[in-house]
């Protein structure tokens, strides 16, 4: 299960692996109001789920094509379909945003990391592609995907081959680089510091500090073992405090 909540905090949105994008309209105090239910159009929400900076965009990865991307009203939260990118080779993208540009990564024949520009009509051009692995992997991975706030260095944790990587995004020369990788096992979430100086990482037994240096690359701070198996984590929005998910209790850690 996966959630985000619109910048205007009025819409959440809810993706379980089933064929369906589940919108719940906020009120103002952030109490549930009304419900609704919008069908991919392309089979299961197998990959990830985010909405655009500026709100108007829902884009979600599915198991059979690419990336679909829905119209957000902007009034009432609900979605319609706008279009799609990619073909059957590419499937479970697993999403993220950074101003206008759309970061995913697709397993399918090969395994991509692509990154597009988002345009004023809404569509998606193709800016920069990288093989990240040429072997076919047609099921739905669990990628732990996070960008800098320029938008510039890309994170990717990958669960199978346990690793964390760093991949540079050049805007101007269209270009995607590995810069640097950690071995890093059974590794479920990824976020920034507010600062952007630290990026945590959880694996299911310990949480990560790595800091982040000037040219994207990590050096690891510190390792701090968990009790339960997590499954997530999430920073607050002051920034003192991690929230990790675990098969037991949700628990808190404080910088």
């Amino acid at each position: 299960t996966q959630l985000v909540i619109s910048n205007d905090g009025r819409s959440l949105y809810a993706i379980n692996g089933d064929s369906n994008i589940y919108h719940v309209s906020l009120d103002g105090d952030g109490k549930l109001n009304t419900s609704s239910t919008m069908a991919t159009g392309y089979g299961a929400a197998t990959g990830g789920l985010a909405i655009s900076a500026d709100g108007s965009y829902v884009y979600v990865g599915t198991e059979h094509d690419g990336l679909v991307t829905f119209n957000r009203n902007s009034s009432s939260g609900a979605l319609s379909y706008f279009g799609k990118t990619g073909d059957s080779n590419e499937r479970h993208g697993v999403v993220t945003v950074q101003g206008d540009y759309v970061y995913v990564s697709f397993t399918g024949t090969a395994e991509l990391l692509r990154v597009y520009q988002r345009g004023s009509n809404g569509q998606l051009t193709l800016i920069s592609e990288l093989m990240t692995d040429d072997n076919s992997n047609w099921l739905a991975t669990d990628y732990q995907l996070a960008v800098s706030s320029d938008g510039q260095y890309i994170y990717v944790g990958d669960p199978d081959d346990g690793s964390l990587s760093v991949y540079r995004f050049d805007a101007t020369a269209k270009s995607l680089v590995q810069v640097d990788s950690h071995t890093l096992s059974n590794i479920t979430g990824i976020t920034f510091s507010t600062d952007g100086s630290l990026l945590y990482a959880s694996t299911e037994k310990s949480i990560e500090i790595y800091r982040v240096a000037a040219d994207g690359s990590l050096q690891l701070a510190s390792s701090t073992a968990t009790s339960g198996s997590n499954s997530d984590l999430a920073l607050s929005s002051y920034g003192l405090s991690l929230l990790l998910a675990s098969c037991r209790l949700p628990s808190a850690a404080t910088r």
